[in-house]
């Protein structure tokens, strides 16, 4: 399996995409999208940290992505 390299925004933005798929919208409840949507919107704004990405992320696909501390996280 080859691993792909993402910036922590460009994996932010790969997770959001999938997370808001309809056949994937309903493993979240309303109060995680809300959050989903606010720290998208604080990504935007330079205002979202790599640890609160990574801590969304490992939550909620966890073995998907593979945080580094450069940071940068690998998928695959």
């Amino acid at each position: 399996m080859t691993e792909n390299k993402m910036s922590v925004p460009e994996a932010w933005n790969d997770f959001f995409a999938w997370a808001f798929l309809p056949e994937n919208i309903d493993r979240f409840l309303k109060s995680e999208r809300h959050y989903f949507n606010k720290t998208n919107g604080d990504m935007s704004r330079g205002n979202c940290g790599a640890n609160r990405v990574r801590n969304i992320l490992t939550a909620h696909r966890k073995g998907y992505y593979t945080f580094h501390s450069e940071p940068y996280f690998t998928v695959g």
